[in-house]
């Protein structure tokens, strides 16, 4: 919910403050993503296997960041960082 929220409210923004609180709400609701992958994995798992499935979910979690970051940074120079439903888009 959050990182739908944040993702709104960036994409949406005109300033360069309102983008950055977007960005600040949707960090939030990533972190809550990783604190519930990490529940998730000691919970499930047997102890001797809990280190091996928390690598694997903090191995998914900085392939999904890094690429996340490459991709948008590929496509921010054809589409820009502003919607394009945006009224001064």
């Amino acid at each position: 919910m959050l990182i739908s929220l944040g993702c709104t409210i960036t994409s949406t923004s005109m300033t360069f403050e309102h983008f950055v609180i977007g960005r600040v709400v949707t960090g939030a609701g990533g972190g809550g993503i990783f604190v519930v992958a990490s529940i998730m994995a000691i919970q499930m798992t047997s102890p001797q296997n809990r280190g091996l499935y928390m690598g694997l979910a903090n191995t998914a979690m900085t392939v999904g960041v890094t690429l996340g970051a490459v991709i948008a940074g590929a496509l921010e120079p054809e589409f820009g960082w502003v919607c394009c439903g945006c009224p001064s888009a």
